[in-house]
């Protein structure tokens, strides 16, 4: 038979035992709240970077304008395959008897953006388009736009022009001119030599890519002229330079 004094030593061990156990179940149910905090917070963080990724955020700081110079004395006889067939063409493009040649495409190129205002994205980097087509000579008046892109197919960024092919069914997102193979996001960071180009075989040229944006600097005399402007003007809103009086860019 248990003595008081027993009984109470007994008691006690069991309260230990209740309050051990009601510890050690605070400690797990802590341990598991701490842990799906963080994995919420992970997953929230990549939820947003998801998101601005999609909507070409992280692009915005880059350049978004390009001065584009495509190999010279390089010319395609495509409007040939409009007029024989081989290519199906709009009904003005088979009256043209000239080659397409792509210098006829030099100009400015630009981040191309939705209605929303988003950087559009292809493979997950920009798409880049001619601002004015309407000087190219080779198609009159209603030229399509150049449009430089990423190729993941080719691992290279490449210029288009839409409705023009080499008449090859090959998935290589109808390049005319393609860069040599890169991972780069962006086009200034695109090697310019060792292009190739189409001209009804493959040749290689050089591809002039010159940032045209400007940034606000302070000369030493409080006046905001900028090295993109060569300290010759003044950097506009839209990242253009107005020029001092004699000066032009």
């Amino acid at each position: 038979e248990l003595t008081e004094s027993m009984k109470d030593v007994k008691m006690r061990q069991v309260n230990n035992q209740r309050t051990a156990k009601k510890s050690m179940k605070r400690r797990k149910m802590l341990q598991l709240l701490v842990f799906y905090l963080t994995m919420v917070g992970l997953y929230s963080v990549w939820g947003i970077m998801k998101v601005s990724q999609l909507k070409g955020k992280f692009y915005e700081h880059e350049c978004q304008k390009f001065m584009i110079k495509l190999p010279t004395r390089k010319k395609y006889m495509f409007f040939n395959k409009c007029r024989n067939g081989e290519q199906s063409c709009p009904e003005s493009w088979k009256s043209r008897e000239s080659s397409l040649q792509y210098t006829d495409f030099n100009g400015l190129y630009e981040k191309m953006v939705d209605t929303d205002g988003n950087i559009e994205l292809y493979n997950n980097r920009p798409l880049y388009r001619q601002i004015s087509s309407k000087g190219n000579s080779d198609f009159g008046l209603n030229s399509p736009p150049g449009i430089i892109k990423y190729c993941e197919q080719l691992e290279s960024w490449v210029f288009s022009i839409k409705g023009v092919s080499k008449g090859a069914n090959a998935n290589d997102c109808s390049w005319l001119v393609k860069s040599p193979e890169t991972e780069v996001l962006t086009l200034n960071h695109v090697p310019e030599g060792d292009w190739q180009v189409w001209t009804g075989a493959i040749v290689e040229g050089d591809v002039d890519i010159t940032c045209v944006e400007c940034k606000d600097t302070e000369r030493a005399d409080g006046q905001t002229f900028d090295v993109g402007c060569n300290y010759h003007g003044e950097c506009n809103s839209d990242k253009t330079c107005t020029c001092e009086e004699g000066f032009a860019g």
